[in-house]
């Protein structure tokens, strides 16, 4: 199948819809990875952190996930893989039942990551928030583009948030409970439409918190159960443009209070139109 040019980014296969499930569509949103560590006992690939495609080569996350700080130093659970056209983590091919049709994926695709760029302005531990919490991820070039695998668009400069957005990803959910109610990490893709939050109000919430928000940041959700939780840093916050068919990278998860989902206590991402000019610069130099 030929490769589709850069404008048809962020489109899917199926016509957009939420259909007020909290599970994704097996070809909704087919730009989300995995980030993968193995853990130091087991030696089992676990999910760590989540991510968007936004070309054939670069995988766009938070820079927490990945590092300490800007140097590359104090690597935490160093990213073995970069998992891309997958679905659920335990089965391979994923298949979902549509109607009379059973509809499977294609085969997943990982990548160990070739070089790592960390935004020279993140410093993490230095204070209790994330600013400049971006990273690329630069991979071998992915399969030509499917239904099953496209990258997301980069917002354009002067696009703004709009009043709801979404988020996608497999963190930690009270939809799959065990059964003494620990809320696990979701084993299948997750999708949640998020209320925009402006970043003043956002502000003025996290003030009380002792934690500082500012304009290189998206704030999104604070509702109950609703929002983007641990395990999701690094996953997309989005937004569908209805004008041109396509999915906009708005923001990429980055903080937010320990219990998710709390009522008037919003997400915080990192905000990408703040960030385009660096993104692209490195992706050139590539």
């Amino acid at each position: 199948m030929e490769e589709p040019e850069d404008e048809e980014c962020g489109v899917q296969g199926l016509q957009y819809r939420i259909r007020g499930g909290a599970i994704a569509q097996i070809d909704e949103f087919p730009w989300t990875a995995m980030l993968l560590k193995e853990n130091g006992k087991t030696k089992h690939l676990e999910y760590h952190c989540g991510g968007a495609l936004i070309s054939r080569t670069f995988v766009l996350s938070a820079a927490h996930c990945v590092t300490f700080n800007a140097g590359g130093t104090n690597i935490k659970d160093p990213i073995k893989l970069v998992r891309l056209r997958e679905y659920n983590f335990f089965t391979d091919p994923d298949c979902e039942v549509e109607g009379n049709m059973l509809d499977c994926a294609e085969q997943k695709v990982d990548r160990e990551p070739r070089r790592i760029v960390v935004h020279p302005g993140f410093m993490a531990g230095t204070s209790p928030t994330y600013n400049h919490d971006l990273a690329l991820i630069q991979i071998d070039p992915v399969p030509p583009y499917t239904d099953f695998l496209r990258p997301i668009c980069l917002p354009e400069r002067a696009m703004r948030p709009r009043r709801f957005l979404t988020v996608a990803g497999w963190g930690k959910t009270d939809f799959f409970k065990d059964s003494i109610g620990t809320i696990n990490f979701s084993p299948i893709k997750m999708k949640v439409v998020l209320p925009h939050v402006d970043w003043k109000l956002c502000q003025q919430v996290y003030k009380l918190l002792h934690i500082r928000v500012n304009e290189s940041h998206v704030c999104a959700g604070g509702k109950i159960a609703q929002d983007s939780c641990a395990g999701d840093s690094g996953s997309p916050l989005m937004q569908y443009d209805p004008r041109s068919g396509s999915w906009f990278l708005m923001g990429v998860a980055s903080f937010g209070v320990q219990n998710c989902g709390r009522e008037g206590i919003p997400g915080v991402y990192t905000n990408l139109g703040t960030y385009l000019d660096w993104i692209r610069e490195n992706i050139q130099q590539s």
